[in-house]
């Protein structure tokens, strides 16, 4: 069991099992109703991190649980990235559930511990999709707090490019743009910047003829666009040196 008026400091790399054990150990005694009187008034849990200057302290307080904070991250999820909830308790919250929807419908359910890891919402949602999360502290003795719900509208992912290799055949430049679109949708190229003659077709393909003794370094930037208007815009340089004889 572990005193209110006690700090337990251990090496991090070498402790992070104890210090694990120790916390759970607690949370089952919290959650079973013991020791409530005499180490639940206020119980504190410090992990001082020694090696990555970290530290993390878990604190069950007094008054009814509630939620501090619950936010979105990244604040603006789009499609493939993984929609995460941070969440903050206070009062004598411990722990929450996290009820994720979307579209309104029942997408899955998710316990967070009040260590300050985020929740992530695990089943994928894209573009358009309205995700819902529903928050519900609790104190030790299982009370639940007031509902927190947050919602957020994912956006739309800009397109994934990849620049290909660069050849030089005869005096014909030529380099392959690969770009996708997260929410499969139609692509097409523009070439922002390059030299004259230069110019890219809608499978980006990109040509250049070159004339003879023609050496230097030519910065190139084609755009590429989805269907609603997100770009990425893929630089890169085409270096070229004449010999004389080749």
């Amino acid at each position: 069991m572990i005193s209110a008026s006690k700090f337990f400091v251990w090496n991090f790399a070498d402790n992070l099992s104890k210090v694990d054990s120790i916390v759970r150990t607690r949370r089952e005694r919290v959650r079973k109703g013991r020791d409530m009187t005499k180490y639940l008034t206020c119980m504190s849990v410090v992990l001082l991190m020694l090696g990555a200057d970290f530290v993390y302290a878990a604190d069950a307080g007094s008054g009814p649980p509630k939620v501090a904070e619950a936010s979105f991250e990244p604040t603006q999820p789009v499609t493939g990235v993984p929609v995460k909830l941070r969440i903050k308790l206070e009062g004598a919250a411990i722990r929450a559930e996290v009820k994720w929807s979307i579209n309104d419908q029942e997408a899955e359910n998710a316990d967070y511990d009040g260590l300050g890891k985020p929740v992530e919402l695990h089943k994928k949602a894209t573009f358009g999709d309205k995700v819902t999360a529903s928050v519900t502290p609790f104190d030790a003795i299982g009370s639940a707090g007031r509902v927190v719900t947050k919602e957020v509208t994912i956006g739309n992912a800009p397109p994934v490019v990849k620049v290909g290799d660069q050849k030089v055949t005869g005096n014909t430049y030529t380099v392959h743009i690969e770009a996708t679109d997260p929410e499969g949708g139609p692509v097409t190229f523009n070439v922002n910047q390059g030299p004259e003659g230069l110019s890219i077709d809608p499978r980006g393909d990109v040509t250049w003829k070159i004339s003879e003794a023609i050496s230097g370094s030519f910065p190139v930037a084609i755009a590429v666009v989805d269907d609603k208007g997100a770009q990425t815009v893929a630089n890169f340089t085409i270096n070229l040196r004449w010999q004389k004889g080749k």
